[in-house]
């Protein structure tokens, strides 16, 4: 009798120590998965999101003062991170300057000998893309929306648009874009800066 209340009781330990086994063990896969699905999300988004020249962005975002992941999607949507990129417009490089801006932006910051070749210059196209967006955020009061609708569909079109009622209801929010290319534009940079935030905010 004894016997078998010990062997009843050896029986109970081995269920409770399998159970407790598969606890762990399913407990370790989970993490495991969770884990690998971290590490292939990850290594997706920087795939998806991979930057170029990303110390010439930090650099020069940091001295004109600007967003950095701003900088970063207006490159992806502008131009894909192609420095030779020209548009069938005419703009240039990684985050496609016209050349006549870039002649406005190089006699401002004083640059000898400037020509338009130098817009494919990742370094120079990067230093004036942030030195107009800081002009621009200037221009716009800070106001994010405004100053990327006016990079893609004008200055002077963005200044009448929040004069119109129908366009901004406080004249610095602009509630309705007309130009259908510039608010796509403006929607898909700023859902871009937020991935960029997500992926290398840390960094």
């Amino acid at each position: 009798m004894i016997f078998l209340k010990e062997s009843l009781l050896m029986a109970s330990i081995r269920k409770k120590n399998t159970s407790a086994i598969l606890f762990f063990i399913v407990i370790a896969l989970t993490l495991s998965g969770i884990s690998f699905y971290y590490y292939i999300d990850n290594y997706v988004n920087k795939v998806v999101y991979k930057i170029e020249y990303e110390n010439n962005i930090r650099l020069y975002s940091s001295q004109y003062n600007v967003d950095t992941y701003l900088i970063m999607a207006i490159i992806k949507a502008e131009s894909g991170y192609k420095p030779d990129a020209v548009s069938p417009v005419g703009a240039v490089g990684l985050m496609q300057i016209m050349p006549g801006t870039g002649k406005e932006i190089a006699d401002k910051l004083k640059i000898q000998n400037y020509n338009d070749d130098m817009l494919k210059d990742p370094d120079t196209n990067i230093k004036f893309g942030c030195w107009y967006i800081n002009w621009l955020n200037k221009e716009m009061n800070y106001n994010e929306k405004s100053v990327l609708a006016s990079y893609n569909g004008g200055i002077g079109n963005v200044k009448q648009w929040l004069k119109n009622t129908s366009y901004s209801s406080d004249g610095v929010n602009i509630t309705e874009i007309p130009y259908k290319e510039t608010k796509i534009y403006v929607e898909k940079v700023q859902l871009f800066k937020t991935h960029f935030q997500h992926i290398y905010g840390n960094n």
